[in-house]
């Protein structure tokens, strides 16, 4: 019984936290989102292309997480779009969470898989990227975090951006 008013207790504070610093003008929220950073080159995995393949381009995002909470928690989901040249490549979700320390951060490489039957404008993209030119990218999405068992989801914002060589 002790244990069970204790969780309610400290969900409660939390909950009560988390709403009264999002009104508060000025204020630091009480929950901030995880920090996205690149943490290194975007790797092409492999390249299939149409008509001879499954028509597919694996790209792996080396990324770096950083919570800037002064406690855990876990980074359970997020939803995100990957834009080619500002064009919808792919929407799909990371959905295998992992903890994060409190103020720390941890590496997650990301593989995604863009199906090139999206455009002729993106398979155009891709020819360029596996012929040697530069090629933006963006990842947006909405990320979700669970602390002390109540899952937060924050808004969709643009996680990072850059250039695939």
């Amino acid at each position: 019984m002790v244990l069970r008013s204790t969780v309610l207790f400290r969900t409660f504070v939390l909950f009560a936290l988390v709403s009264l610093s999002a009104c508060v003008p000025g204020l630091t929220p009480a929950l901030q989102a995880p920090a996205f950073s690149s943490s290194g080159e975007v790797q092409v995995v492999s390249f299939s292309p149409p008509l001879v393949g499954r028509g597919a381009l694996t790209l792996r995002l080396p990324l770096e997480v950083y919570n800037p909470n002064n406690f855990e928690l876990e980074l359970t989901r997020v939803d995100f779009d990957l834009l080619v040249n500002e064009r919808l490549a792919l929407t799909s979700a990371f959905t295998n969470g992992f903890g994060l320390s409190a103020q720390g951060s941890r590496e997650l490489l990301l593989d995604v898989t863009v199906p090139l039957e999206a455009g002729l404008e993106l398979l155009s993209d891709v020819v360029n990227l596996v012929g040697g030119q530069s090629t933006r990218y963006r990842l947006d999405g909405r990320v979700s975090v669970e602390v002390l068992g109540l899952v937060e989801v924050f808004a969709k914002t643009t996680l990072v951006s850059g250039q695939i060589n």
